[in-house]
């Protein structure tokens, strides 16, 4: 019996360490094409390693395109976007999991329901109401559609986290002292949800900086381009084979942020997931 668990654990392990390279693969070439000097990216059979590593095809990129311009545009759209939507799914995931007030089961079930719709049916009328808003081509409307794609799933694990990452008495007693709700709200149920926090946070972060869709349809001004949207200058002239070290130097910067912000945290935004999900 044990060396039959021992098997499967031995198994277990190599099959999770494929899928770990299966799925890192594409991020290493990726690293590894940006590196090359431009004669040894189409070798056949390929190099798997650079034989010198070219530092300046990391700068090529800032200096062919406004890449610094689209940067600083995903920076102001994303962050935006993940503060409202965490404040916002913060006081509604609180509310519905704390005021027992009627049609709050009903509101929940409106929200699950939002959640089985594809995101791409949403985008014409969507579109139509940012027009007559006149919010096309501003990043104000860019972010109300992140936010609005982003705070339902959002609100649903905060309530679920609020439910199970902490005993409600603890609110309780210091309302019992003098405290109002509010106060429970930002001085015991915010602290102790900060794990849940940047599991959303996270979660908005990687939806708004990675989307290129509804940015392309909503930003027409070059100078409002997103990182995603402006990649795509980058792409269209990566079909000259000249420019391919370029296009992967530029999309190693534009996943910089993402792993950045994974590693950093990881611990909050594993443990945020998985009590989020204990109960709905």
């Amino acid at each position: 019996m044990i060396l039959s668990k021992k098997y499967y654990l031995l198994w277990f392990l190599l099959i999770s360490i494929c899928l770990l390279l299966y799925v890192l693969f594409p991020y290493y070439w990726m690293t590894v094409s940006a590196l090359k000097p431009k004669e040894e990216l189409f070798l056949s059979p390929p190099t798997w390693w650079p034989s010198r590593i070219v530092w300046t095809n990391l700068l090529q990129p800032w200096r062919m395109f406004p890449l610094g311009r689209y940067y600083l545009n995903s920076v102001v759209v994303t962050g935006l976007s993940v503060l409202i939507t965490t404040v916002l799914a913060s006081m509604a995931g609180y509310s519905l999991s704390r005021l027992r007030v009627r049609g709050t089961e009903l509101i929940v079930l409106f929200i699950l329901v939002t959640q089985f719709l594809p995101g791409i049916v949403t985008i014409v009328p969507f579109y139509f109401w940012m027009f007559r808003l006149k919010l096309i081509n501003t990043y104000t409307g860019l972010v109300l559609a992140y936010v609005a794609w982003s705070l339902p799933f959002s609100t649903l694990m905060l309530r679920a986290y609020f439910v199970s990452a902490y005993p409600k008495e603890l609110e309780e007693a210091a309302m019992i002292d003098g405290c109002s709700r509010a106060g429970a709200y930002l001085r015991i149920a915010v602290p102790l949800s900060l794990p849940g926090l940047v599991a959303v946070a996270a979660n908005t972060f990687m939806i708004a900086w990675k989307e290129f869709l509804w940015a392309s349809i909503m930003l027409s001004s070059g100078s409002k381009k997103t990182l995603s949207v402006g990649m795509r200058d980058v792409i269209g002239q990566a079909g000259n084979v000249m420019f391919i070290s370029e296009f992967m130097a530029s999309a190693v910067v534009a996943v910089i942020p993402a792993f950045v912000f994974f590693f950093v945290f990881q611990r909050y935004i594993l443990s945020g997931l998985a009590a989020g999900s204990v109960k709905g």
